[in-house]
């Protein structure tokens, strides 16, 4: 019992300074009148009562709940595409849909937006390969015209934000449900298949009801995300939001309210509201999926636990009972034939999904070809050649971007490493063992993220203004 409290103390203890001291802290300042001029004044909940008179504030919850609802769902749609058509059991490394899924989540958000940017501007690709295609008849009966600004209309902006990131999502989140398919006994589809059980009925009744934890981690991980929306929002609307306040989120409502304005007592009172919203929020989720839908998983995988010795544990028979009954010979050998053509219309789809979630790398290599006026067009082939983006990125860089390219290594190095050790020991301790306020635990660290790293910049930006003072 002693151990399990062992593995998991020092992470804690770097939890509980780092974020719930820092969220204690900041709705502290939420009851002061907090900022870089004039004095500080003790106001109560005066913060919180123009929080909730401020039109801007609402707008931002508006434009935050609306993300999140479509967006989380499309991209748990999105998630499983390249792998869904697999069954349960080692990964084979020559799937290509999953490793292009995969490689969206490498560039970092901000690069990835400037080229979502680039390519939904009114001159940009998008625009140049509907008209190419002949879809400009249908764009136009739907309002939009030839040269639309997808991110500069306000009945556009937040839609392009949320293919952006359910495109760079996905990736990931298709990861996270390989690793929750790989914990299904394969037993139970041999089964399936035995009874002459289809794609769409071995999903339906055996994949996607034992996936529920996996449903419920991957909901509450991309809610939290959703309500924590910033970089995409920033780069593509900057400070205000832009345009009319389209792509204003919460949490850029609390950055323009400490960064901009200076109000650190606001922004805190912004921040602890959005915390009380996504805390309410993930305990709907647990309600939803069950009390234990999240630790089970950790449970089934230790010898002797009632997940798997129990009769939450599905079996053989389970799967037996639950798919119709074995077909003749004649009508099984058509099944396989009708199969066959499932299958293979399934990969060349999925083939043309990897294609298309490549075209912006592809687009973005060809353009580093080319110069600034070719740029601007739709080309596949640069004319001219040339090396001079490469040249002024590297050859000519400024004395500063060799140690700005440093400080990201060594930083990326130190959070990857610290992450590994601390993370590997408290995983091990929740997934293996017993111990005291075990859920609890688990679920105050969970909670952690919840917390956006912008609410943390104020308590921790007056930390070091005083101790510098």
């Amino acid at each position: 019992m002693l151990t399990g409290l062992a593995f998991v103390f020092i992470p804690l203890l770097l939890y509980v300074f780092l974020y719930f001291g820092a969220m204690v802290y900041a709705a502290y300042i939420s009851l002061w009148r907090w900022g870089l001029r004039g004095p500080r004044a003790f106001l109560g909940v005066h913060n919180y009562e123009q929080v909730f008179g401020d039109p801007i504030f609402w707008k931002a919850v508006t434009n935050t709940l609306y993300y999140v609802a479509v967006w989380v769902p499309l991209t748990m749609a999105l998630g499983p595409l390249p792998r869904g058509h697999r069954q349960p059991g080692p990964p084979r490394p020559d799937v290509l849909p999953g490793g292009a899924s995969t490689s969206r989540r490498s560039p970092a958000p901000a690069a990835i937006t400037v080229v979502w940017i680039f390519l939904l501007q009114p001159d940009g690709l998008f625009n140049s390969a509907r008209a190419v295609v002949g879809l400009n008849p249908i764009f136009q009966a739907l309002g939009y015209a030839d040269n639309f600004n997808w991110l500069g209309s306000s009945r556009t902006a937040m839609n392009a934000i949320i293919l952006l990131n359910a495109w760079t999502t996905s990736g990931t989140v298709m990861l996270f449900y390989l690793t929750f398919l790989q914990q299904i006994s394969r037993e139970i589809y041999e089964a399936a298949a035995i009874d002459g059980a289809g794609a769409w009925q071995t999903f339906r009744r055996i994949t996607f009801p034992l996936l529920r934890p996996a449903h419920f981690f991957v909901a509450t991980l991309l809610v939290i995300g959703g309500f924590k929306l910033f970089d995409q929002a920033i780069i593509a609307g900057g400070r205000g939001g832009e345009p009319s306040n389209a792509l204003t989120t919460i949490v850029l409502f609390i950055y323009r309210s400490a960064i901009t304005d200076s109000e650190f007592g606001y922004a805190a009172a912004v921040g602890v509201v959005l915390f009380a919203i996504i805390f309410t929020l993930t305990l709907a989720q647990r309600r939803i999926f069950g009390e234990s839908a999240l630790m089970v998983t950790a449970d089934a995988r230790r010898p002797g636990s009632r997940a798997m010795t129990g009769p939450a544990e599905p079996t053989v028979a389970a799967a037996e009972a639950i798919v119709a009954p074995s077909p003749p010979a004649a009508v099984r050998a058509a099944g396989d034939s009708g199969r066959k053509i499932r299958r293979t219309v399934a990969y060349a789809l999925l083939i043309g999904y990897a294609f298309l979630m490549l075209i912006p790398f592809l687009w973005q290599l060809i353009t580093s070809f080319k110069t600034n006026p070719d740029a601007l067009r739709l080309t596949v082939i640069p004319n001219p050649f040339t090396l001079q983006g490469w040249q002024t990125g590297f050859l000519n860089a400024r004395p500063e971007h060799p140690q700005l390219f440093l400080n990201s290594v060594i930083i990326a190095g130190a959070v990857t490493l610290t992450n590994l050790v601390l993370a590997s020991t408290a995983g091990y301790a929740f997934a293996r063992l017993r111990f005291p306020l075990r859920e609890f635990l688990f679920i105050a660290v969970l909670g952690t993220l919840m917390i956006p790293d912008q609410l943390r910049f104020v308590p921790v930006y007056l930390i070091r203004t005083a101790a510098r003072a």
